[in-house]
């Protein structure tokens, strides 16, 4: 299926929803901390909003450190999906996000922690995408960032991609290892691979 709309269509509901973000929120978490900082352990009394911090894009451990906390976290519900999508629009509203992140994250927001909040519900939503629970917009980005020895747009969840955005993406996406997908460009005129990177 395909969503032509603007908005995120859910799929899911109930408990497989509640289900679908608690373990998309775990995944985003998993990957920035693999693909970032090679599954090292970072306190989230460590990551700060600041850029110079070396952990700034680490955010989303400490804003979802609590995700499971049944006393902390938000009602995972279709609003939440709602206004996750929300957040990924520009910088979001403090009022917005703070329906978005557990309790114990809401004295962290900041212009620049939101700005962080926006990248973080992008990842989030590309993982909720792969449980099945949500379909996204055309226009929704893919989830990047940038650290000391990557470079700036990189694709964090590009190892996890789905089988169509790994086939299109693969040649454009080196630190990711699609065995068994075909390299796309060989079947490609030259002039329209320009339009995939």
């Amino acid at each position: 299926m395909i969503n032509l709309t603007k908005d995120v269509l859910i799929i899911k509901s109930g408990q497989d929803l509640e289900r679908s973000i608690k373990e998309a929120i775990a995944k985003a978490k998993a990957c920035v901390s693999k693909v970032l900082f090679e599954s090292k352990h970072i306190a989230p009394s460590k990551i700060s909003s600041g850029s110079v911090n070396e952990y700034y894009q680490a955010s989303v451990l400490r804003f979802f450190n609590d995700h499971l906390d049944p006393v902390n976290a938000p009602v995972y519900d279709e609003d939440w999906v709602h206004n996750l999508h929300t957040c990924t629009m520009k910088t979001p509203d403090a009022k917005i996000a703070k329906q978005v992140v557990p309790k114990t994250a809401h004295d962290w927001i900041n212009k620049s922690s939101l700005e962080r909040l926006a990248k973080d519900s992008i990842l989030i939503l590309h993982f909720l995408w792969q449980e099945k629970a949500v379909l996204l917009p055309l226009d929704t980005k893919k989830p990047t960032g940038s650290h000391e020895t990557k470079k700036k747009h990189f694709e964090l969840a590009a190892a996890d991609y789905t089988e169509v955005l790994a086939l299109v993406s693969k040649p454009f996406v080196a630190h990711a290892n699609y065995e068994h997908i075909l390299d796309i460009t060989t079947v490609m005129k030259p002039s329209a691979i320009k339009n995939f990177e």
